[in-house]
């Protein structure tokens, strides 16, 4: 999943539910039975190997650095 997708998803979820985003909290499942992480934080993650300068993806934890 890009980051656009990400943000056409949640957007969709809220003007589908007749909410605002900063009312939906953001969790991560490992899969369907296991626990909710919370999420918190965004990192940068890795960058283009050529330049090392063009960020490439980024990681939701739920621990700050």
């Amino acid at each position: 999943m890009n980051a656009r997708e990400l943000i056409a998803q949640l957007t969709h979820l809220s003007e589908s539910n007749g909410v605002h985003l900063e009312d939906i909290e953001v969790y991560y499942r490992f899969d369907f039975d296991s626990d909710i992480e919370d999420v918190n934080y965004v990192f940068e993650d890795i960058f283009d190997q050529e330049t090392n300068s063009v960020l490439e993806s980024v990681v939701l934890t739920n621990k700050s650095e």
